[in-house]
């Protein structure tokens, strides 16, 4: 990986040396003489550095061409290749420009082996999308070993987008690829997406040779290095009757690497109950995932993912049956996510409400590149104790550390109640506590509260913590836990709930809270302490507004039930912090 990520800098000028520009001022595709610069013409000054269309200006080295009109072109055939080593930019910032048309069957773009082009500001489509039995239509950008650039662009409704030969360095940034047929992306070369968007893509038409039969990778088929970073992959789509890869298609010659990126709401077809694999991803190759949130995809055996997959960071991953994940252990669970839809950024996200992805992330990552501290639509990570997986940062907002009664602090101020064996207590970082099946957890630094049932109460027990009085805000931010070192099975018969009482003790508000329930299975735990550090992923994190109580003093409780005789499970609280400021309306 480390090849892939010396690829792109993003602090580099990707329009390369200017040494001339050329402006297009005409929103035609013809008109030699007539004193119009078109998009065609100065592409073909470019290519020969001269003047070989007097409209335009003549083109030396590296060319930039930009537009002083906005508007749509439409194009009566493709545009020439690009040939010019010296590199070719075409920049539309600042106008709002559409690249519409070309030859039937034909790439629009095409990039020529050794041959240089950034795209910047364009929207490249077809004039009359691809219907099956239809007249045919021009595909996207072929990149034939030369050296592509997408930024901040869209691509739609062609027949193969985008197409990037062996040989070919392509690198697509803040950019959307979406209702391509045959694919978005056919990568057989060296290619780096990032903070960009692939949706509504189809394969099982007839199209290139990454279709297959039946049809395989919808979104993306990769039979190179491909690098994923900061994106979404949504809604993707592989197979009228069979398919592998709604999202991705990895096949044995690929290299994938996904990282800080969602992939969901992709599809494969089962009419051939049994036959179609990996909704989200299919890979037969090298495939790793980190920081990365691959869930809610759909169709056949193995819905999310399919294959062999290395996670060498924190991953959540809905389904895991059929892919063989190594390396750190997966959160397995479903994510809280907002449609695919305009959240800030230059492209379209699924807001992340809640659930086991917040605060999951491994935060090293997460500040490094590629991911370099922000989300995919440059919002600056962590926002909260820790980064987020997935491309989106959840917008939660912060607040204060709790410190009446704080654990995290010295755990003064808390009375347990209702234990039979009285097993309740701030649990500081490292300890073990020995009998009764209490657990040690190392805390990475910080303390955590365990509220635990008796595992000895004949009908179950219910454990609770409360804290001395405080004063409530808008809103109460805390992770949770449940550990159940006795391997009851499931569903797991417990039950948490923060309660905020007056100072009489009366109800002010009930909260249910459905925490991740992790399992110690064999080989985990000796003399009932859990061996290892619990990672941010086994948590889940939660919210409570209360912006009607803000100002109130009131005391916090947590209530914790198991209506199981003789089986020990354990809450344990950690972050507790109380909010200023009104977040969603939402009890995540």
């Amino acid at each position: 990986m480390t090849a892939m990520l010396a690829l792109i800098s993003l602090d580099r000028d990707v329009r390369g040396a200017r040494a001339a520009g050329i402006t297009v001022n005409s929103l035609g595709d013809g008109g030699s003489g007539d004193g119009q610069c078109t998009l065609r013409e100065a592409i073909m000054n470019a290519n020969a550095n001269a003047a070989l269309e007097s409209d335009c200006a003549s083109g030396v080295g590296a060319d930039v061409v930009t537009s002083s009109v906005s508007g749509t072109i439409t194009l009566a055939s493709s545009l020439p290749a690009i040939t010019d080593p010296a590199g070719l930019s075409v920049d539309a910032t600042g106008q709002s420009v559409v690249v519409r048309g070309g030859t039937a069957g034909e790439h629009q773009w095409v990039v020529s082996s050794g041959a240089t082009l950034f795209l910047t500001g364009l929207t490249l489509d077809v004039v009359t999308p691809w219907v099956p039995l239809g007249p045919g239509v021009p595909k996207g950008i072929r990149n034939e070993g030369g050296t592509l650039s997408v930024i901040r662009s869209t691509l739609q409704n062609f027949v193969s987008p985008i197409v990037n030969e062996p040989g070919g360095t392509l690198t697509v940034v803040e950019s959307t690829v979406r209702r391509g047929i045959s694919g978005g992306l056919a990568n057989r070369g060296t290619a780096t997406i990032l903070r960009s968007t692939f949706t509504g893509n189809s394969a099982g038409q007839p199209c290139h040779s990454f279709c297959g039969a039946f049809g395989s990778g919808g979104g993306i088929g990769n039979s190179g290095l491909l690098l994923v970073a900061n994106s979404t992959i949504s809604g993707n789509f592989a197979g009228q009757i069979s398919g592998h890869g709604g999202g991705v298609w990895n096949t044995t010659l690929g290299v994938l690497t996904l990282m800080n990126s969602t992939v969901t709401n992709n599809v494969v077809n089962d009419r051939l109950p049994g036959t179609s694999l990996g909704g989200g991803i299919y890979t037969e190759g090298s495939a790793t995932l980190i920081n990365s949130l691959l869930a809610g995809n759909t169709g056949g055996v193995a819905p999310d993912c399919s294959g062999a997959i290395t996670a060498t960071g924190p991953n959540l991953i809905g389904s895991n049956a059929g892919c063989n994940v190594t390396g750190i252990r997966p959160i397995a669970g479903s994510p809280v996510l907002g449609p695919l839809a305009d959240n800030g950024g230059p492209t379209q996200t699924h807001e992340l409400l809640g659930g086991l992805a917040v605060d999951a992330g491994n935060d090293a990552i997460c500040a490094t590149g590629p991911v370099n501290g922000v989300d995919q639509r440059g919002v600056v990570r962590p926002n909260g104790p820790h980064c987020d997986l997935g491309s989106f940062e959840a917008q939660i907002a912060s607040g204060t550390p709790f410190t009446s009664g704080d654990f995290e602090t010295g755990g003064t101020g808390w009375t347990f109640t209702g234990l039979l064996d009285g097993i309740a207590r701030v649990e500081t970082e490292g300890a073990c506590f020995g009998a009764n099946n209490t657990i040690g957890i190392t805390f990475a630094g910080t303390q955590a509260l365990n509220v635990r049932s008796s595992p000895g109460a004949p009908h179950g027990s219910t454990g609770i913590a409360t804290a001395s009085p405080f004063t409530l805000g808008s809103a109460l931010r805390f992770r949770a836990l449940v550990e159940n070192d006795d391997a009851a099975p499931a569903p797991y018969p417990v039950s948490l709930e923060l309660r905020l009482l007056d100072n009489d003790g009366g109800v002010l508000g009930g909260y249910p809270v459905e925490p991740r329930i992790l399992t110690t299975s064999p080989g985990t735990s000796a003399d009932g302490c859990l061996v290892g550090d619990l990672r941010n992923g086994d948590w889940s994190s939660h919210i409570v507004d209360t912006p009607k109580l803000a100002g109130m003093t009131a005391r916090l409780e947590f209530r914790q039930h198991t209506n199981v005789p003789g089986k020990g499970f354990f809450a344990l609280i950690d972050d507790v912090t109380v909010v200023p400021s009104p977040p969603s309306p939402l009890l995540r």
